[in-house]
């Protein structure tokens, strides 16, 4: 599932922190350090499983953070999964470990992973939460601007590779230019298409 929130949060420049089980201290501080330094509010998404340390997993990484950040505004949301996904999208369950669980106290039903959410649900509500910050009219400029840097490169890299290579030299590197400007296209029909969101 990381590598799927990844491509999300990678096309945006928007980091991932990725923590397995119960946050350690040296990567709570290392998350604090980054928020303190960026000195903007911080909005954090969380996906994790609907289960009893889930939950505390939750509450844990918000404490430790405004623990080592007091001063930062860390705005914190549970993106996945929730009750609701569970009831709306039927996802598979597994009964709730609660022997010797002191995790479990107060965790009401069944539990649910991550991963039973399908990969097109995820990216979706990755995609929502990040848009919701995006500057549509400032990122059309910035396209528009990348867009044409891009083909003046083009007509730059087509010159000098007639000069410098064999013709059968040429067409592999004009495809590579051509890929990063399919690219670029692809990332801004992201943001068009449907109000920022793709189907």
């Amino acid at each position: 599932m990381a590598g799927v929130l990844f491509e999300e949060t990678s096309i945006w420049d928007v980091p991932l922190m990725v923590a397995r089980g119960f946050s350690s201290e040296s990567f709570l501080h290392t998350t604090a350090e980054q928020i303190k330094d960026d000195g903007y509010p911080t909005y954090i998404y969380h996906f994790g499983d609907h289960d009893p340390s889930g939950h505390l997993i939750d509450r844990q990484i918000l404490r430790g953070l405004r623990r080592l950040a007091p001063d930062a505004d860390i705005r914190f949301r549970r993106l996945a999964v929730t009750p609701e996904q569970i009831t709306d999208w039927k996802l598979p369950t597994r009964p709730t470990k609660r022997e010797q669980n002191t995790h479990a106290r107060g965790f009401e039903g069944q539990s649910v992973e991550l991963d039973a959410i399908p990969a097109h649900r995820v990216r979706k509500l990755i995609r929502d939460a990040i848009s919701q910050h995006v500057n549509l009219q400032a990122l059309h400029s910035v396209q528009v601007a990348e867009s044409s840097e891009m083909e003046a490169l083009r007509r730059l890299a087509d010159r000098e590779l007639h000069k410098s290579f064999n013709a059968t030299d040429v067409p592999r590197f004009t495809a590579y230019i051509d890929r990063a400007q399919e690219e670029l296209k692809r990332r801004w029909a992201t943001i068009t298409e449907t109000g920022g969101i793709e189907q």
